[in-house]
C-alpha cells in the first residue's frame, strides 16, 4: 500500500537541535528531506528544487547519525555529481562530503569492479572502451566478416548491441531469437566485438553495469554491500534502465532504505533503454513506499507552466499533478507555424530585431534553439 507523509509522525518535532537549516525548504521538500526510513519515491517536477532536496536529505541523514560512508548517492551525469558534491561540501564540509559514495552508475560500478571484479574474471586493471574504441572494433568485425559497412552502418549495429546489453540480453539469447536479418548481422558482429573486448582486457560502458550485477550474484559480495549501505539515493530515476534499477535494488537490499527521485514527465532517454516503467516497478516492489510530490516550480512563470500542463495532461497513464509557481508575470507562450525553414528563420530574426529596436530586448536576452546543427 502506498503511504503518504501523514501516515508518519512529524520528524520536525522529534529531531534534536540542528545546525542544518530546513526553514528555507517548503513543506513537501521538508517531508522528503526528513523522511526517516524505508522506500521513498519523490516525484520532482522541473525547477522544484530536486538537487536541493537530495543534498539536504544526505546532510540530514548524516546529522541524524548515519555515517557518510554508509550513504550511496547515484546521479545520471558526471556534471550532476560534481554539482551535488559541491552543494554537499557547503552543507556538511569537505571531510564528510568526500566520504559519501557519490557518482554516476558507471563510476560507482568501476569502483566496485576494481575492488572485487576479479572474483568473476574481470581483471583489476581492466581498461574502458569509449565510443571511438567501440566503433573501431565494430568496423574491424565487419571487415573480418566481409560485410559492407555502407549497407550495415557500424553506428547502427553498435547501437543495437548496446541496447540489447543494457536491457540485460545475453549474446546467446539474442543470437537465438533474432527477429530480422539486421539482428542476425548484429549478433555476428556482437560475437566478434566481445572477443575483442576479452583480448584487450576491456569493458564497455554497458559491461560496467552488467559485470557489477553479475558480481552481485555472488552471495558474499552481495551481502557485503547490503551491509555497507544504510541509505541509497538515485537521482533522475525516470531515466534509469532495467539493469540500473536492478543495481539500485541490489545496493539497497540490506536496509530497504531506497530513495528514488524523478519525474515521468521528463523521461527523454527511452532510445537509450531508459524505462519509465521503473517508477511503477518501484511501487510494485516496495508496497510500503511513501510518495512525496514536489510541485512548486521556482524557475518558470505560471504562463509557461499552464502551457506545459495543458500539453502533458494528455499523456496516457500519467501520475496526475499540476505544477504551480508564485511567479505570475511573464508573456504568454506563442506558437508560430512556419511554411518553410526560411520562413521560420525570417520570423525569428524579425521578432528579435523588433524587440531590440523597441528596447525590450538586448542581444543577450534572446536564445534561439534548433533541433539540429544543420
Amino acid at each position: 500500500m502506498l503511504a503518504t507523509m501523514s501516515d508518519f509522525p512529524s520528524t520536525g518535532t522529534t529531531r534534536s537541535p540542528s545546525a542544518l537549516d530546513l526553514d528555507q525548504l517548503n513543506d513537501a521538500q521538508r517531508d522528503a528531506v526528513t523522511y526517516p526510513h524505508g522506500p521513498l519515491l519523490v516525484i520532482a517536477g522541473p525547477g522544484s528544487g530536486k538537487t536541493r532536496v537530495i543534498t539536504h536529505r544526505i546532510a540530514w541523514l548524516i546529522e541524524q547519525g548515519t555515517p557518510p560512508w554508509r550513504i550511496l548517492a547515484v546521479t545520471f551525469t558526471n556534471r550532476a555529481a560534481r554539482e551535488m558534491r559541491s552543494r554537499l561540501e557547503s552543507l556538511i564540509g569537505d571531510d564528510d562530503s568526500n566520504r559519501v559514495w557519490l557518482g554516476t552508475f558507471h563510476r560507482i560500478c568501476v569502483r566496485m569492479l576494481r575492488s572485487q571484479g576479479q572474483e568473476i574474471g574481470v581483471p583489476r586493471n581492466f581498461v574502458i572502451f569509449d565510443s571511438d574504441d567501440q566503433m573501431q572494433v565494430v568496423r574491424s568485425a565487419l571487415k573480418d566478416l566481409q560485410i559492407d559497412p555502407k549497407q550495415y552502418a557500424p553506428r547502427a549495429l553498435l547501437s543495437r548491441i548496446s541496447k540489447a546489453k543494457s536491457e540485460g540480453d545475453a549474446l546467446t539469447d539474442f543470437s537465438s531469437s533474432t527477429g530480422s536479418y539486421f539482428d542476425e548481422i548484429a549478433a555476428r558482429v556482437w560475437e566478434r566485438y566481445e572477443a575483442s573486448l576479452r583480448d584487450a582486457a576491456a569493458l564497455d560502458f554497458d559491461d560496467l553495469l552488467l559485470k557489477t550485477l553479475e558480481m552481485f550474484e555472488q552471495d558474499h559480495i552481495r551481502r557485503s554491500y547490503e551491509e555497507r549501505f544504510d541509505h541509497v539515493l538515485v537521482d533522475e530515476f525516470q531515466d534509469t534502465s532495467t539493469v540500473q534499477y536492478q543495481l539500485a535494488r541490489a545496493w539497497s537490499g540490506g536496509s530497504g532504505n531506497l530513495t528514488v527521485v524523478g519525474d515521468p514527465d521528463q523521461s527523454i532517454y527511452s532510445w537509450r533503454s531508459a524505462d519509465i516503467r521503473n517508477l511503477n516497478y518501484f511501487l510494485r516492489d516496495h508496497q510500503d513506499a511513501t510518495e512525496v510530490q514536489l510541485n512548486n516550480n521556482y524557475r518558470s512563470t505560471q504562463q509557461i507552466l499552464d502551457a506545459a500542463n495543458a500539453v502533458i495532461d494528455r499523456a496516457a497513464d500519467r501520475i496526475k499533478r499540476r505544477l504551480v509557481t508564485d511567479n505570475r508575470g511573464g508573456a504568454l507562450p506563442c506558437l508560430h507555424e512556419a511554411y518553410s525553414e526560411s520562413d521560420e528563420a525570417e520570423y525569428i530574426s524579425s521578432h528579435v530585431e523588433r524587440g531590440m529596436r523597441e528596447g525590450v530586448l538586448r542581444p543577450g536576452d534572446a536564445a534561439v534553439l534548433y533541433r539540429t546543427n544543420a
